[in-house]
């Protein structure tokens, strides 16, 4: 899971959680002035990592650790207003991951070069 909050002085503070552990951190410039879902999921560059995952989301606020850490072990809700991207990965077929999220079809993303076979 992946974290922002406002650092100051025009930086970002981004934390990222794997399996409900310590996140790592690190403090960026906030440049970024993309639409909410510009976000690539696989490679188009030919190199690939390989990452197993069983969903990501996105909020529009900065979660709390307690927060963060209730969601791995109660999940939450896609109605969540705040919740503004919900990628459940659990399509099974095709190339389009679909937001589940009340933001709708607008956050869809397309696997970019997918495993083959892709799921």
């Amino acid at each position: 899971m992946r974290n922002i909050a406002d650092a100051g002085a025009g930086n970002v503070l981004l934390s990222l959680y794997v399996n409900a552990g310590n996140p790592a951190t690190a403090v960026a410039p906030n440049t970024f002035t993309g639409a909410l879902g510009a976000f690539m999921i696989g490679s188009n560059t030919g190199k690939a990592a390989t990452l197993t995952a069983n969903g990501a989301a996105f909020w529009q606020r900065a979660l709390t650790a307690a927060e963060v850490q209730n969601s791995f072990s109660y999940g939450f809700p896609d109605t969540d207003q705040q919740l503004g991207i919900r990628w459940n990965l659990a399509e099974g077929t095709g190339a389009l991951l679909q937001n589940s999220a009340a933001t709708g079809d607008d956050y869809d993303a397309p696997l970019v070069n997918p495993a083959d076979p892709p799921w």
